[in-house]
């Protein structure tokens, strides 16, 4: 396999449309920082190899235009990604090999399902054979440089040809573009052979003038060579920080979006559904308390756009009935008290007309609930309740979804004392795991491990932890949303 590629790398460089070029071609694609300090000299590679042998996945969520998240950028934290980047080319290679074993080993192609997931390897490991047992369409490869160097445009197009093999293969290929950028005749020349540009934000903020140019130049690529490519030509932005970064990119024209904008405070607002709300606290308290099950459903029948998403969900291809659930009572029975009180928190969550930050917010609350239920279940501790778990990860997120603080939501629900200390005062065992799952959705965090050890869990077992409770998550989602659109057919 390895030998067949070497073969299929040597192919021409394609024609470049006069139309898209500059007539006076640039040595370099793009240069560094002049004042920028140069890379720290390798230690000893023994010490890198061993580090990443057992490493932890970080994620971070990828938009699209429709403002739902579109995949996820899978990484190590951030400084040992900068750490490894300008190491020796043997370690760089030696992670990226552990990190793509990994991957394939949990079967990324069950976990992701039709979303994205973008990777960060070495323009060197693009030889690796395991590559093609990647998913198709589903993973796009960004090309890593080294960063405060002068890349010469020789070096990123040989890049790139090494890559099209595993672009015809089926997998997507890209690359950071750092500033500033050269609508130039070699950089065009790449553009027309890889599927997405990613730009780091901040690094464009005394450039943004280059940014129109990009996108008219990508629109152009798109239009020349639509009936060639593969695939559309996407720009992404990443370290959007706040809101106006997000739409500053959207109104450019870029494809996808990324960085902590998503979780940016916003102001109280009283929630649309705030009746809605109070019946589902009622039942949340009901079920609590042990009510009578006809109680229940007299209460749910006071409410018909309840008792509708409740039939649809029991009679949901998720859950396997092989009969069709035709009311209430029987709906409660199926689902049990324990996944009724689960699926009454998801309306909980659910809000009316959402945006991008709803999407996000109600799918990282589910995620964060099934990861904490999973590693308390690797944990085995008979006396850590699972439904507690899953239960401290789905309110986490409460007062950024409903825009009130945790310990006034929590006051109107009757939870466990243990879960109310660990979401308000962030105190005992429950806030630990909540700690670790918080750590696991950054990629500038820097305890992800410290939080893992402390529990007592490896980085593998973390690591698919995480894919199994995204993939979950993201089912869950798919349900809701089904539901709501039916919903709107169907309700008068």
């Amino acid at each position: 396999m390895l030998g067949i590629f070497r073969n299929m790398f040597g192919s021409p460089k394609k024609p470049v449309p006069q139309d898209l070029a500059d007539k006076a071609p640039e040595t370099y694609l793009f240069r560094s920082d002049p004042d920028a300090a140069s890379p720290n000299p390798a230690p000893d590679e023994d010490d890198s190899a061993n580090d990443s042998a057992d490493a932890f996945f970080c994620r971070e969520a990828i938009l699209g235009r429709d403002q739902r998240i579109i995949g996820y950028e899978f990484s190590r934290p951030q400084q040992m990604n900068a750490h490894l980047i300008s190491r020796r080319a043997k370690v760089r290679q030696y992670y990226d090999k552990a990190l793509l074993d990994q991957l394939i080993e949990m079967q990324l192609e069950s976990i992701i399902g039709q979303r994205l997931a973008f990777l960060e390897i070495s323009p060197l490991s693009l030889g690796y054979p395991a590559l093609t047992s990647l998913p198709k369409d589903n993973v796009a490869l960004t090309l890593t440089f080294p960063e405060n160097t002068e890349l010469a445009a020789e070096t990123v197009q040989n890049a790139v040809q090494n890559a099209q093999a595993l672009r015809a293969y089926g997998l997507q290929i890209g690359f950071k573009w750092q500033r500033p950028w050269l609508p130039n005749a070699a950089s065009v020349a790449i553009l027309q052979q890889i599927d997405f540009v990613h730009i780091v934000w901040p690094e464009y903020a005394g450039h943004s003038a280059i940014l129109p140019d990009m996108y008219r130049i990508a629109r152009q690529v798109n239009a020349t060579e639509s009936l060639q490519r593969p695939r559309l030509l996407r720009l992404i932005a990443s370290h959007l920080n706040t809101p106006d970064n997000f739409r500053e990119c959207y109104r450019l024209g870029f494809d996808f979006f990324c960085g902590s904008f998503i979780n940016h405070q916003q102001e109280k607002k009283t929630a649309k559904n705030a009746a809605n709300r109070l019946r589902i606290i009622q039942l949340l308290n009901n079920l609590r308390r042990d009510a009578h099950t006809f109680a229940l459903e007299q209460e749910l029948k006071q409410d018909p756009t309840l008792s509708y998403h409740l039939l649809r969900y029991a009679n949901s291809p998720a859950l396997g009935v092989r009969y069709e659930v035709t009311s209430i009572a029987q709906a409660i029975t199926l689902l049990g008290r324990n996944y009724l009180y689960r699926w009454l928190t998801f309306l909980l969550l659910h809000v009316a007309d959402p945006g991008y930050r709803e999407w996000v917010l109600t799918e990282q609350a589910l995620a964060r609930a099934a990861l904490m239920e999973r590693l308390g279940k690797i944990k085995g501790d008979s006396a850590l309740s699972p439904d507690s778990l899953f239960l401290t990860g789905l309110f986490s997120l409460l007062d950024q979804i409903m825009g009130y603080s945790l310990e006034e939501l929590i006051a109107k629900i009757q939870i466990q004392d243990e879960i109310r200390v660990a979401l308000v005062r962030r105190e005992g065992i429950l806030a630990q795991y909540l700690a670790l799952a918080e750590a696991c959705e950054s990629t500038i965090s820097e305890n992800i491990e410290y939080r893992s050890r402390l529990l007592g869990f490896s980085a593998s077992q973390v690591n698919l932890a995480v894919f199994n409770a995204l993939a979950w998550a993201h089912e869950m989602s798919n349900i809701t949303d089904a539901n709501d659109a039916k919903g709107a057919n169907d309700l008068p």
